[in-house]
């Protein structure tokens, strides 16, 4: 089993992070955990990550990647890391209270702007789920336009900062984009 845990140090007030190889004694058997300072700190990019494993079955996996692997890492990448896990905490703290303040924002936002819009505040990262099924737009709100209105101008929805599809009707959103993208979908729906 593979736990990507990348996101793990942006984990927000009210949650928890429980890390996959602390779940059971057969996720410590036969679990890889893949962690990053690439999120956290905003270190995209720089090609430095860890594998970890909690017994010799996964680790056996782990010796016997190609040495490519260890070479193709990059050198500051790997001095990056090392400098935000140990002297990054001030950092990270700053980082998480500006996410939550998002979080609740874009809450804010789309009850007041978007109410049909489903949100479930997120617990970690910087990154929320939108549902716009409520809004009519069908299956891809991206590609929608929105229903004529009496006196509004037919536009179609503008969702540059949404533009990854997840399922049908559902987008992932940087929080912080909130303020620039609903007010103008809010105009056209």
């Amino acid at each position: 089993m593979l736990s990507d845990e990348i996101h793990a140090p942006l984990v927000l007030p009210g949650a928890e992070f429980v890390p996959f190889l602390s779940v059971s004694e057969e996720a410590r058997r036969w679990g890889f955990s893949f962690l990053s300072a690439s999120k956290g700190w905003n270190l995209g990019g720089l090609k430095a990550a860890v594998v970890v494993t909690a017994a010799p079955a996964p680790k056996r996996y782990v010796d016997r990647l190609s040495p490519h692997s260890l070479y193709r890492t990059g050198h500051l990448g790997v001095l990056a890391t090392v400098a935000a896990l140990n002297d990054g905490g001030p950092w990270l703290a700053d980082a998480l209270e500006v996410l939550d303040h998002n979080r609740r924002l874009l809450g804010g936002l789309l009850g007041k702007l978007l109410p049909d819009v489903r949100y479930r505040p997120p617990q970690a990262s910087f990154l929320a789920w939108l549902d716009f099924r409520a809004l009519g737009w069908g299956d891809d709100p991206r590609r929608a336009s929105p229903r004529r209105r009496p006196g509004r101008p037919q536009r179609r929805a503008p969702l540059r900062p949404f533009r990854q599809r997840l399922r049908a009707a559902e987008l992932r959103l940087r929080p912080g984009d909130a303020h620039r993208g609903f007010r103008r979908i809010a105009a056209v729906s």
